[in-house]
């Protein structure tokens, strides 16, 4: 049965418990806590507007919008290094996106879909297998399933949104973009044809306003309920795939990528 509370609240209690007690909490064990504290709902909230866009807000106009979201989270599920699709994107959902949460306790862990985590705005710490980098404003990291990473934000104002695909959603619905001879076309064909080395493709964007209202307009479909929200999710990122493209060569970065020998060699050369 899930629970119900705000994304706003989720945080605020997040942030509170590292500051008052010096640790910190994974994103269960934190449900679990605000859940024993009676601090969730079990009334679902009321719906988002289906025809309010969200892409024309300033940053601090969406992140108050964000806050108002409702997270709809199950308690009692234990804190695991292998996190399977089905415990985090809704059932009825081909994308789901998120505004990454801050001060988690750091667990590097793998799942069986596609993630991109996008840097809205600050910076984070990005721990894939024994690499460490952070990632600026701007930057944005595809990461394959089967690899073991983590993304921790260590202040107040950064914003990072994490994308979440199903690899399923990638034969049905982005096949268009398989077909293509491009180096992010390679890397998603590669991996869905049983590639499972731990891979990454990172991304430098000067366009982050444009990144900005694609993102925010996807993730608000996420949370609307209505019969067309999970498409319209969908052609946002389409439209987020798109924008990458255009310009992506002189910024693109991998990580233990075997390119093969297709067109995508000659693009990285």
């Amino acid at each position: 049965m899930p629970y119900y509370i705000t994304y706003g609240e989720f945080q605020y209690h997040l942030q509170d418990y590292f500051k008052r007690t010096g640790s910190r909490m994974q994103f269960p064990e934190m449900t679990d806590y605000l859940f024993r504290k009676g601090m969730m709902s079990q009334t679902p909230p009321p719906e988002l507007p289906v025809n309010k866009m969200f892409g024309d807000l300033t940053d601090e106009e969406f992140d108050k919008a964000v806050n108002s979201f409702v997270l709809a989270l199950t308690p009692y599920q234990s804190v695991s290094s292998d996190v399977p699709e089905h415990d985090i994107i809704p059932l009825a959902r081909d994308v789901y996106i998120i505004r990454h949460p801050r001060y988690t306790r750091p667990y590097k862990h793998t799942h069986n879909y596609f993630e991109i985590n996008f840097v809205a705005s600050g910076e984070c710490d990005l721990a894939f297998e024994n690499e460490q980098r952070v990632l600026k404003a701007g930057e944005l990291c595809i990461i394959a399933p089967s690899s073991k990473h983590d993304v921790i934000i260590n202040d107040d104002e950064s914003v990072v949104f994490t994308i979440m695909i199903r690899k399923s959603t990638f034969n049905t619905t982005f096949f268009s973009l398989m077909s293509q001879k491009n180096l992010l076309s390679h890397f998603f064909r590669t991996i869905l044809q049983g590639d499972a080395h731990s891979n990454y493709l990172l991304f430098y964007s000067d366009d982050i306003h444009w990144l900005k209202i694609i993102v925010r307009n996807a993730m608000a479909e996420c949370y609307k309920q209505d019969t067309f929200s999970n498409s319209n999710a969908i052609n946002w990122i389409h439209l987020f795939f798109s924008h990458l493209l255009r310009d992506y060569s002189k910024t693109v970065q991998f990580y233990n990528y075997q390119l093969g020998t297709d067109f995508s060699l000659i693009l990285q050369y």
